[in-house]
């Protein structure tokens, strides 16, 4: 299945058309427990050789997604424990949509592969499968730029679910954590590089990661 038909009938699965959801297959708006997302930074100059779209879909950023961030998983996943608010690709860190989700819990990502010399060979399979699908970095005014995760092929992410153990992720956190945002994604593309090469060291079975940005849209109301 190619990315578009993929992402339209992802979209039609849980009542998203045009943008807009159907309230009445995503159950009753919820009671206000959502935190607000802020945007962070618009599209950022391309970084890297090439920019190739790897991913969109819609997650769940709600109490839903919460659950998967036990006290003890956040020391051991991720650089800055404290973080309310993870946001990534990959599935363990942000939950995929489901049809019972409040419209207020939902987002829907995209995200660019940012690649270098080291990494294009391996990711470039990504740019046929995308092809013409659509376009590396969203161009709506309703889009924006939330970050920069660091992700390999299957989009597990070395910041937020690589589980090296509590005492390395307070090393790595002590010199990294100042560079992320609320999100826990890096704000500047270069200090997500610099991590890549980091991670390709610490988590060579994974290698080669490259540097992915997220943009983020809320789905507009029916």
């Amino acid at each position: 299945m190619r990315f578009a038909d993929a992402t339209a009938w992802t979209r039609r699965r849980i009542g998203v058309t045009d943008g807009a959801i159907d309230r009445s297959r995503t159950g009753p708006k919820p009671s206000g427990h959502m935190p607000v997302l802020s945007p962070i930074c618009r599209v950022d100059c391309p970084f890297g050789t090439m920019l190739i779209p790897v991913h969109r879909s819609l997650r769940n950023v709600g109490p839903r997604n919460g659950t998967l961030w036990s006290p003890e998983r956040r020391r051991h996943h991720l650089l800055d424990p404290e973080c309310r608010l993870p946001i990534s690709i990959d599935t363990r860190v942000t939950v995929e949509a489901s049809a019972e989700d409040p419209t207020a819990d939902l987002i829907e990502l995209v995200a660019t592969a940012h690649l270098t010399t080291a990494t294009s060979t391996v990711w470039t399979k990504w740019g046929s499968f995308f092809e013409g699908t659509m376009k590396a970095a969203p161009e709506s005014e309703g889009w924006l730029s939330i970050g920069f995760d660091v992700c390999d092929q299957a989009f597990y992410s070395a910041l937020m679910n690589c589980a090296l153990g509590e005492q390395q992720h307070a090393r790595l956190g002590a010199y990294w954590s100042f560079a992320l945002n609320q999100y826990h994604l890096f704000r500047r593309a270069a200090d997500a590089d610099s991590f890549r090469e980091k991670a390709n060291e610490l988590v060579p079975e994974h290698a080669p990661f490259a540097v992915v940005q997220i943009f983020l849209v809320r789905p507009t109301q029916t």
